[in-house]
């Protein structure tokens, strides 16, 4: 009976344990699932995962650690986010670009709805999704294999030189995946009535005006983006990383959004005769267009076409009508680029890469 008692004690104690175990399982995957949950949060809002680890010290993960797919997504999700965010003031930017006289946004409202305001929403969600996963995704990379080549110490400053390359780089290609959805972009914010989305655009321009005419602005479009891309991310990842080594901001958020700031003004100015530019070429891309097609090559036409629009703008507007626009486009940078870098770095610190790191 004594071990009759004793096995049933034993028995009863093993489905005690097993019980526990379950249990234990369940819990470990709950907690795990609260954890994904919560970087999943962090990558989206840009902001909460940006607070430094106790102590100030960021942890060091190479990009050989790290799924560089990792970077591509990351990069679309920011400049997608980013660019939607500030579509109000790109309409009114592009509105004073492309149209004589002042405009005046009330005045503006009243005419056309408030729905002018989201004018281009489309080309900008999918265009710039593209850009931005090939932008930082091969900037990255680029700045990667540029730096191992180097071989620099652990805790060295990154060159400026490397750091501006590898973003031109990456912007040349990113650029040329852009320049169809932003000439329907372009269009649709200058002339509502063109069509009534993103599809019907890019099919219209290739129907009427052929496919070329969806890469006719793209020397504006590099003369745009490529000095706003090397200045944006060379300035970010150099101020961020001396001003960590300095020891003048303690907390991540403060050290992120300061060099944002600064990545923003100097980006914003340096691109801004390519943003002006960009903007009348898609403005005159239709007469444009329609004179090339008699050339036996529309595609050369089309570039040439472009290149000589550029020239006679520069010669015509001078450096002060170059700038047209500034104030208006530094709030809508601004917006973009401070944006951008928190939502982009948050997820870099979240995959456990320092300031500057690489």
């Amino acid at each position: 009976m004594a071990d009759q008692g004793g096995a049933q004690a034993a028995a009863e104690a093993r489905r005690e344990r097993g019980c526990s175990s379950v249990g234990g399982a369940h819990r470990r995957s709950n907690i795990s699932a609260l954890r994904g949950a919560t970087l999943a949060l962090a990558f989206l809002s840009g902001v909460g995962a940006l607070k430094s680890p106790a102590g100030g010290r960021h942890r060091f993960c190479s990009l050989k650690a790290v799924d560089p797919a990792l970077f591509f997504v990351a990069g679309g999700i920011s400049c997608m986010a980013s660019h939607a965010v500030a579509v109000p003031f790109d309409v009114i930017k592009t509105r004073k670009q492309t149209t004589e006289g002042p405009v005046n946004l009330q005045k503006l409202i009243e005419e056309e709805g408030l729905g002018i305001l989201a004018q281009g929403l489309g080309p900008t969600l999918v265009g710039y999704a593209v850009q931005g996963s090939l932008k930082y995704g091969l900037y990255e990379i680029f700045k990667s294999q540029l730096l191992a080549q180097l071989d620099l110490p652990p805790g060295a400053a990154s060159p400026l030189l490397t750091l501006m390359l590898a973003g031109g780089c990456a912007e040349v290609i990113a650029s040329s995946f852009l320049s169809p959805f932003e000439a329907a972009r372009i269009r649709l914010v200058s002339n509502p009535a063109f069509a009534d989305g993103l599809v019907p655009c890019l099919q219209r321009i290739s129907t009427e005006e052929g496919s070329s005419a969806l890469f006719f602005g793209l020397p504006a479009i590099l003369a745009k983006q490529v000095p706003y891309t090397i200045l944006q991310l060379s300035t970010f990842d150099s101020f961020s990383a001396s001003i960590s080594r300095s020891g003048l901001l303690a907390d991540r958020f403060y050290i992120t959004l300061t060099a944002a700031l600064a990545a923003a003004v100097l980006s914003s100015l340096a691109s801004q005769p390519g943003d002006t530019l960009l903007s009348i070429v898609n403005k005159k891309a239709r007469s444009s267009s329609s004179s090339s097609s008699s050339s036996s090559s529309a595609s050369d036409a089309s570039s040439v076409n472009a290149l000589s629009i550029i020239s006679a703008a520069v010669a015509e507007l001078g450096p002060k009508g170059l700038f047209r626009g500034t104030q208006a486009r530094l709030v809508h940078v601004g917006v973009i680029v401070v944006s951008q870098l928190l939502i982009y770095d948050s997820i870099k610190q979240s995959l456990g890469i320092p300031i500057g790191g690489h």
